[in-house]
């Protein structure tokens, strides 16, 4: 059962409008509550800057939900996608928890999602770092680096190809804008 289901028009979504939906923290909205389609027309492609937090600890959740009924892998690789769009080499670590904590989390969040602040970048940070598998993780962006060969027009790209995918979800939405 589907508790929010956004409209973006004046009429009010539970007796919320639209200004009041936004202001609800994810961190007090239940997993059940949480649906990818929904929060895409709320928050569209590009989370608040402000918010990231929310979807570390979301992604936290859902990590601490696999293998249950309240398992969405959906909503894993939309906030996978989030953290992607911002660029931030301090969520590689969480990112690469959450690909790796299932079978199908692994093929969920695809590879580039973890490259969000660029292939190099991303490879000498954790290259830096004493992530957990790190071993793993740099064998994955190696695999990037050899086949993808991503750089900055092919992030572009994948950032436009996210918009295009998901545009008949957000379309409407007035939170659609760039970084």
């Amino acid at each position: 059962m589907r508790a929010l289901s956004v409209s973006f028009n004046d009429v009010p979504l539970n007796g919320l409008f639209q200004d009041q939906l936004m202001s609800l923290s994810l961190d007090d909205r239940s997993l059940e509550d949480l649906v990818d389609d929904d929060l895409l027309r709320e928050f569209g492609l590009f989370f608040p800057h402000e918010r990231l937090n929310e979807v570390r600890r979301l992604i936290q959740r859902l990590v601490a939900a696999v293998h249950t009924a309240q398992e969405d892998q959906e909503l894993l690789k939309l906030c996978a996608i989030w953290l992607f769009h911002h660029g931030k080499t301090e969520d590689i670590p969480l990112l690469w928890k959450a690909k790796e904590s299932s079978f199908d989390n692994h093929f969920i969040i695809d590879s580039y999602l973890l490259c969000g602040a660029g292939l190099q970048t991303t490879f000498d940070f954790v290259a830096d770092s004493n992530i957990a598998d790190k071993e793993g993780l740099l064998e994955t962006l190696d695999w990037l680096r050899e086949d993808y060969l991503l750089d900055d027009k092919e992030q572009d790209d994948l950032r436009k190809s996210h918009e295009t995918y998901y545009a008949p979800v957000w379309q409407g939405s007035d939170f659609k804008e760039s970084l």
